[in-house]
């Protein structure tokens, strides 16, 4: 049963963030020693990298102490501290990314107040990148949301004509169904890749592959029905993976030296990094162990990165890939901790299925409300 001086003693500690990194930095704690005293995974993990940056080895010592001092003498909790941690990590330049910090830590609020003051400073200490033309996009779930830069004189006829132009029948232009139906299609010169297990590709043979969804390395996410339905190009491979043994072959109607690195794709058809959906088609292979220390450029030392985290891989704080008994992991540079590719990849198919169902059941309430609110004298 709580009493008030446990209440008490607890937000007391809590409020003191600084404190407890301290206690963390001086006793040596590692991460399994945090676990074993109940620390939830998340905390133990920013309490461990805290401990390294505000008490470790530093280039930019009096930056450190002071801000060490500034977010005791504001009772700093850990969370707001992760924030000052997270906040200032991309930051490239050392001496901004220590100034940044430090201004962040003077700062008397709540973790929401830290929150928001570091967005609206931290330009300041990034000065934003010139904008570049071009075309970018962005992946969530199912969904790809295009950007286009470039000289207004150019683009904003294409604004104009998305947002107001109306079709034959009156009604509001379909921006996707517009730039398909009115502007010719580039093929991508990468041949795209499509990966099914065994027990995927019987059941799209039946025709029962209504809710097996497959992921190209393109970004495309089709059901196996609809992959019947799809015209493939003749560049198009399919790699037929088992639960066990892993790739068990790759088909194509081309050269044989595509199989060694289309095999990647059956382990990962995007980015092998936690949280990033950047399809294989725009990564680079990795080698797990580099070329230059001896790693071999074979399916079991590849993996693939985005340009940025095939950057950053192995850089202090940032973690590395690894294969660990046969399986490709993310490994944590501060905890040791293991993230598997084969779980993130299990996790995002449920995400992808569950914001189908979602979006399908959206249609349908939009569909049926249409019909309900009918025009005046319609039939």
């Amino acid at each position: 049963m709580f009493t008030n001086e446990a209440i008490a003693n607890y937000f007391s500690l809590r409020n003191d963030g600084m404190a407890l990194v301290a206690w963390v930095a001086e006793e040596g704690k590692t991460y399994d020693d945090l676990i074993a005293l109940d620390i939830p995974d998340d905390y133990a993990t920013d309490l461990i990298e805290l401990a390294e940056l505000f008490y470790g080895p530093v280039s930019h010592s009096r930056y450190q102490k002071r801000c060490r001092e500034s977010a005791r003498r504001l009772r700093f909790c850990v969370e707001t501290l992760a924030v000052v941690k997270q906040a200032s990590r991309n930051i490239k330049d050392a001496n901004a990314r220590w100034r940044f910090r430090e201004e962040l830590c003077q700062i008397a609020g709540d973790t929401q107040t830290v929150r928001r003051a570091a967005r609206r400073i931290k330009g300041k200490y990034q000065p934003k990148k010139p904008l570049v033309d071009g075309l970018r996009t962005r992946r969530v779930g199912d969904k790809i949301t295009m950007s286009i830069t470039g000289p207004s004189k150019d683009v904003q006829p294409l604004v104009t004509t998305l947002k107001n132009a109306k079709d034959e029948d009156g009604r509001p232009l379909d921006p996707v169904e517009w730039m398909r139906t009115h502007r010719p299609i580039v093929q991508s010169d990468i041949t795209t890749h499509a990966v099914l297990s065994v027990h995927d590709i019987v059941r799209v043979i039946h025709g029962e592959g209504d809710d097996v969804l497959v992921e190209l390395t393109d970004g495309t996410i089709l059901t196996g029905a609809e992959i019947v339905e799809r015209e493939l190009r003749e560049q198009c491979l399919i790699t037929l993976t088992g639960p066990t043994l892993g790739p068990i072959n790759t088909y194509d109607g081309r050269i044989a030296t595509y199989k060694q690195r289309r095999a990647c794709d059956a382990e990962s058809q995007t980015c092998c990094w936690p949280g990033c959906n950047c399809p294989s088609e725009e990564c680079e292979a990795h080698h797990l162990t580099e070329h230059v220390r001896g790693g071999e450029t074979k399916p079991e030392n590849l993996c693939w990165l985005c340009p940025y985290h095939n950057g950053v891989n192995g850089q202090k704080g940032f973690g590395r890939m690894e294969r660990i008994n046969g399986k490709l992991a993310w490994v944590s540079d501060a905890t040791g901790k293991a993230r598997f590719v084969e779980d993130e990849r299990r996790e995002r198919r449920a995400d992808l299925a569950e914001y189908r169902e979602a979006d399908a059941a959206r249609k349908r309430t939009k569909g049926r409300h249409l019909h309900a609110v009918q025009p005046e004298g319609a039939h």
